[in-house]
């Protein structure tokens, strides 16, 4: 239950915050729990970092074997996103 409130938590938070050219953004997947930080270096040009973590620890006995196991994962990316075309709207013509 708890697990479920703090995904939903982030589902919520994970709207991106920007200002000035600077966008942060929280995230939940495969990967785990993350955040991202995406910023404009120029006009068409973003650079986007993010981290990731997730832990997950599993100890049973089944038949008389023991299992016991931590599963600690960290992941980290630096991407960089060219936008060749303009972001403004295309122009819509009335062909009629």
């Amino acid at each position: 239950m708890k697990k479920a409130l703090l995904f939903a938590g982030m589902m919520i938070w994970a709207s991106t915050a920007s200002a000035g050219g600077l966008g942060v953004t929280g995230k939940a997947g495969s990967l785990g729990i993350g955040v991202e930080v995406t910023m404009s270096v120029l006009p068409r040009v973003n650079v986007r970092g993010g981290l990731n973590f997730f832990n997950y620890a599993f100890d049973q006995s089944e038949g008389g074997n023991d299992y016991d196991f931590d599963l600690k994962l960290k992941s980290f990316s630096i991407l960089a996103a060219p936008h060749p075309r303009s972001r403004a709207a295309p122009e819509w013509r009335d062909n009629f």
